[in-house]
């Protein structure tokens, strides 16, 4: 852990701790947070957005303590619309592998490997899908539902063939963007893909890179969905007093975790925040790309670069106006005295730098939230930190909870993820486009799926502050 002299550990160290902490962490503790649909949900049986509503809160209460993600609420279909990607980009010469960080309880896997079993029977029994889960209880959920299907395909499988899957319009679309060269298919070499299980798990914390092994120049795929936001940031402050950015650091009592509540009574015994000169490298290099200059230069930057879309996420209440009079009410709270609190990404940069390195050839496919409502805690990019019981959700108004006992999520600044993106793979000389589209054009071609009998689409209208993040080699497209 980053620690300094008596001064605590980093924050990202404190929120992945709270997170992952390997018997304490939420997602570690709580494999139930990530809520699993017993079928996939008939919305052209419903009558329209109310009972839709409806149907999201008893799926809510009678889950506890569960979150349903896009893929697992849209399923098969959102997997379809993955799959339909990945095959319009991939070349028939090479085996598909894909490494899916994070999967969950393995909905978005199932989709597509179901599907890819069905539509491209070729491709599919050359195909190695590998889940990357830092949680155990995640770990054997997966397993239990995929490999068991997925695991053994006789190793005489000939060369795939072009599957003539067609892109969709909105695909096709996305494909012609600026940072994506058309959707040529292109040979990139032989591979041995004689192997046993279409689909494994591998329990390791992605953004370490002894976990991924001897480094490979293969093509392959890296979903990253709904995982961004659970990735540990750093909470760092302009000290208008000393012309500096400062990081902070979480100082607490010996044994506050395991007294949780008790202590929790007694303010006296939180956690405290301690503010220290900017000294930690990982802070360093991602302020530096946040500010596109270095962090001594004494320069300030703005709150936020976010182009994201400004709405609610699934399940919450109150209009739009409340929800950004809500946000903006925390981007001021972080101007109050001032002082400017950003909070960095630094989980993203570590994760991108560790991929690249492992992966140079990747295309890596991010999905997550550009926008969060209801957030009561000051700072640009500051997260959402929240504990469901009895399906109802309670915000709480700091970060610094016992561990393990809620959610910290954050929203994704896809502008700066660009950037980041940029500047994580520099290293490997890998020349790349990248880009990011809102969620509705992304899943265009299998939103007729999502309708209920009135026209209203929970696929399109409930999740306009999600995106899609595209990052692909040059040379590969």
């Amino acid at each position: 852990m980053s620690r300094g002299e008596s001064d605590g550990v980093l924050v990202r160290d404190f929120i992945h701790a709270s997170l992952y902490h390997p018997t304490e962490g939420y997602f570690v503790s709580n494999a139930a947070a990530v809520g699993a649909l017993a079928k996939p949900i008939s919305f052209r049986q419903l009558a329209g957005r109310r009972e839709w509503e409806a149907l999201q809160r008893s799926l809510y209460a009678s889950a506890d303590t569960a979150w349903f993600t896009p893929s697992e609420l849209f399923q098969p279909w959102y997997g379809y619309a993955v799959l339909d990607f990945i095959l319009s980009s991939h070349s028939s010469a090479t085996p598909l592998k894909i490494y899916e960080v994070g999967g969950g309880g393995g909905t978005l896997a199932r989709n597509i490997l179901d599907r890819l079993q069905e539509t491209a029977p070729a491709v599919y029994r050359r195909c190695r899908y590998t889940s990357v889960e830092i949680s155990p209880a995640l770990a054997k959920r997966q397993r239990e539902r995929i490999t068991t299907k997925h695991m053994h395909v006789p190793a005489t499988a000939t060369a795939a063939t072009a599957t003539g899957t067609q892109a969709p319009a909105a695909l096709s679309a996305v494909r012609r963007a600026p940072w994506v060269a058309n959707g040529a298919r292109r040979s990139f070499g032989s591979d041995d893909a004689s192997h046993e299980a279409v689909h494994s798990v591998a329990v390791f914390d992605a953004a370490d890179a002894k976990g991924w092994g001897t480094p490979s120049n293969e093509p392959c795929f890296i979903l990253l969905f709904e995982v961004l936001d659970n990735l540990p940031h750093d909470r760092v402050q302009w000290c208008r007093e000393e012309n500096e950015w400062q990081e902070t650091r979480v100082r607490h009592l010996e044994g506050w975790e395991k007294s949780c509540n008790k202590v929790l009574e007694e303010e006296k015994s939180r956690p405290c925040e301690v503010l220290r000169r900017v000294s930690d490298p990982l802070i360093q290099r991602c302020l530096t790309t946040v500010l596109n200059q270095s962090p001594s230069s004494g320069v300030s930057p703005p709150l936020s670069s976010s182009s994201g879309s400004s709405s609610s996420s699934s399940g919450g209440g109150g209009s739009m106006l409340s929800r950004l009079s809500s946000s903006l009410q925390g981007m001021l709270a972080s101007l109050m005295g001032g002082e400017r609190v950003t909070w960095l990404p630094t989980g993203c940069m570590r994760l991108l730098e560790t991929v690249y390195t492992a992966r140079p050839n990747a295309t890596v496919i991010a999905a997550d939230f550009s926008f969060l409502p209801d957030v009561r805690i000051a700072g640009a990019n500051a997260p959402l930190v929240a504990a469901k019981r009895g399906g109802v959700t309670q915000d709480q108004p700091t970060y610094l909870v016992p561990r393990g006992s809620a959610d910290i999520f954050f929203p994704t600044d896809f502008g700066l993820l660009e950037r980041m993106d940029a500047a994580a793979c520099a290293p490997s000389s890998v020349e790349r486009i990248r880009g990011s589209i809102s969620s509705a054009e992304f899943l265009s071609s299998i939103a007729g799926n999502t309708f209920t009998k009135d026209g209203y689409n929970p696929l399109l209208h409930d999740f306009p502050n999600t995106r899609i993040f595209v990052s692909t080699p040059e040379q590969l497209s």
